[in-house]
């Protein structure tokens, strides 16, 4: 695993800055595992691994005077069980654990204490367990986050722990304030190499050349979203000023099918996604009283710039595009030929090349300026209407000791005027799409879910591929008789949604 660093990047602190009480800014996991799991369990299983998670044992310290970045320090109070808690359910179901799961979000982690916790929850169907993970965005990013889940399990049952440390953890005292003005004193001179070397590099040779095509770049991405930034966003029913509530659902698809679709129909299975997005947007749109025809909505799409040699790093290391959705084409065909389109054009364009070079500016502001930005940004804007997220999972099974990993949940972070975010995972042969919403606003995000599979279908039948499973989301998720592992139930074995209990 690379060296961590101890500064954090002008990226993280924004999710530290921007943080509001109806605006967490931590990435989240439901997990659901055979058999019963404790909390007891968890926190043998974490201990025996927490020396590989180095971060995990550390907590944000603020700078002197707020003159710099936060610093990662070591927790000298730390103990796994202050990060792990344990409750019942108030029932089986989906929409329960859903439920459960969005007033767990809501809650902040203590920046006291290292930036992660989990719950683990009992009672959602027999035989099972869940365990719901927050880990905050200013530690992670969603590669980042997938790769230290991997850490916390093995790819066979009962495997051994990983061989102990060799010796004892003993954390690193916190630095006085002398200490720690002499460190950034020493970054912002390392900072300052750092446009020294950026200057030298101009005359290598094509060195001019290579600047000349970056701000090419930039100033394409600046015409691009100019507009976007300036203008108001245009109405819809899911974006609206979001509260301290949230609440999720999933559409859990089988890969080798979502894969014989993208074939069939030309692109990539991220342009899949896009265009299940747009049409399922649309759905909810129609269905909501507004007419999406000759529309065109916007969604910010992270993307990963995660070298490998980067792999176990921690932190933020993404740029995004910005992605029209063709929410108001009706043919399943067409949405994914524009939706291909448009992903191709921002590729040509070089726009996450573009704003990852503006990311990375951020640097230059100073630390006070930067976190009066961000905590003043007003509360009802954001410039794009949806955030969508696609992160590649581990293939094979992962188990937790004896306990196989069964269904991985995704769940996403939402900001301002965002009511519905997306978020995207693979695992073991599985795709798994995941609204969030804020329930005060998309009322049943099961709703959604059934309108994003309503999609898919679409697009299934435009590629001529025989549909594998038939169950909406909300018939799917219903694990009062547990499946098979990766396998749907059949609709013989659920209850009917409608008897579920709601919380």
């Amino acid at each position: 695993m690379p060296e961590l660093s101890t500064r954090l990047s002008a990226h993280d602190t924004v999710f530290l800055n921007w943080e509001r009480p109806e605006q967490p800014m931590h990435v989240a996991e439901c997990m659901v595992y055979s058999g019963h799991v404790t909390a007891a369990d968890m926190i043998e299983m974490i201990e025996a691994r927490i020396h590989l998670l180095p971060r995990y044992r550390q907590k944000i310290v603020a700078a002197p005077f707020g003159i710099a970045n936060p610093t990662w320090e070591d927790d000298d109070a730390f103990d796994v069980r202050n990060h792990v808690a344990e409750m019942q359910l108030d029932g089986p179901g989906y929409r329960i654990l859903s439920a459960t799961c969005g007033r767990l979000y809501c809650q902040l982690i203590d920046r006291h204490r290292p930036m992660w916790h989990l719950t683990v929850l009992h009672g959602y169907a027999e035989d099972t367990t869940v365990v719901f993970l927050k880990l905050h965005h200013s530690m992670v990013d969603g590669v980042s986050s997938v790769e230290l889940i991997e850490v916390l399990h093995d790819t066979t049952p009962d495997a051994p722990p990983p061989a102990p440390p060799r010796q004892q953890w003993q954390p690193r005292p916190i630095p006085g304030p002398l200490d720690r003005l002499r460190d950034i004193a020493a970054d912002n001179l390392d900072l300052g190499l750092d446009a020294v070397r950026e200057s030298i590099d101009l005359v290598r040779p094509g060195g001019i050349t290579d600047t000349i095509d970056r701000v090419k770049k930039v100033a394409r991405a600046g015409v691009d979203l100019a507009p976007l930034m300036l203008n108001p966003l245009s109405p819809t029913p899911f974006n609206a000023q979001i509260h301290a509530k949230r609440d999720f659902s999933w559409v859990d698809l089988p890969a080798d099918e979502v894969k014989a679709v993208r074939t069939a129909l030309g692109g990539t299975v991220n342009d899949l996604v896009l265009a299940i997005l747009s049409g399922g947007l649309g759905r909810y749109m129609r269905r909501h009283g507004y007419d999406p025809e000759g529309r065109l909505l916007h969604a910010m799409c992270p993307v990963s710039v995660r070298r490998k040699s980067q792999s176990g790093a921690m932190g933020n290391l993404i740029s995004m595009v910005v992605v029209p959705l063709h929410v108001g084409e009706t043919n399943a065909g067409a949405r994914m030929h524009a939706q291909h389109f448009e992903m191709a054009e921002l590729k040509r364009r070089g726009q996450a090349d573009a704003i990852y070079e503006s990311i990375s500016a951020m640097k230059w502001l100073p630390t006070p300026m930067a976190r009066l930005m961000w905590k003043s940004w007003p509360k009802d804007y954001f410039p794009m209407h949806i955030t969508s997220t696609n992160v590649p999972g581990p293939k094979e099974p992962l188990f937790l000791g004896k306990h196989e990993l069964l269904h991985w949940y995704p769940f996403g972070v939402q900001w301002t005027n965002n009511a519905l975010f997306l978020c995207t995972l693979s695992y073991r042969g599985r795709l798994v799409l995941g609204p969030v919403s804020d329930p005060d606003i998309v009322d049943d995000v099961w709703e959604f879910a059934d309108d994003l599979y309503a999609s898919y279908a679409e697009l299934r039948d435009a590629a001529g591929i025989v549909a594998r499973e038939t169950l909406t989301p909300s018939q799917a998720a219903d694990l009062s008789v547990p499946a098979e592992p990766g396998k749907t139930p059949a609709a013989a074995e659920l209850p009917a949604p409608a008897k579920l209990a709601q919380s």
